[in-house]
């Protein structure tokens, strides 16, 4: 199974930014130790959704700060994970390996 490692290289040099992104790979990496537990991905989930939210709209709105060329493509794949995230949450079955390492690679 994958796990996630923060590389200098997935930097925006904005410090807040890249602490979310930080943050967001310790819960995709959370997600992937909680494969086969069902009540602990739905709580995984939950804390990821919520997260994602709240980092998507800091990052949408410094894309329009910044004047980012691609702003509605990159919006509609940040609303596109959170649909997958709460199908996941709404089957409330145990993930499996494969249904996590996609959400995880598509993140």
């Amino acid at each position: 199974m994958i796990t996630l490692e923060w590389n200098e290289r997935y930097s925006l040099d904005n410090d807040e930014i890249d602490k979310q992104h930080k943050n967001l790979f310790s819960i995709l990496n959370m997600l992937v130790g909680s494969v086969g537990n069902a009540d602990l991905v739905g709580a995984v989930i939950d804390e990821l959704v919520s997260y994602s939210h709240f980092h998507f709209s800091v990052e949408e709105q410094y894309m329009m700060e910044v004047g980012y060329n691609d702003i509605d493509r990159h919006i509609d794949e940040h609303e596109y994970f959170i649909q997958r995230a709460n199908d996941l949450k709404q089957n409330n079955v145990t993930i499996d390996d494969e249904q996590c390492q996609k959400l995880v690679i598509f993140l």
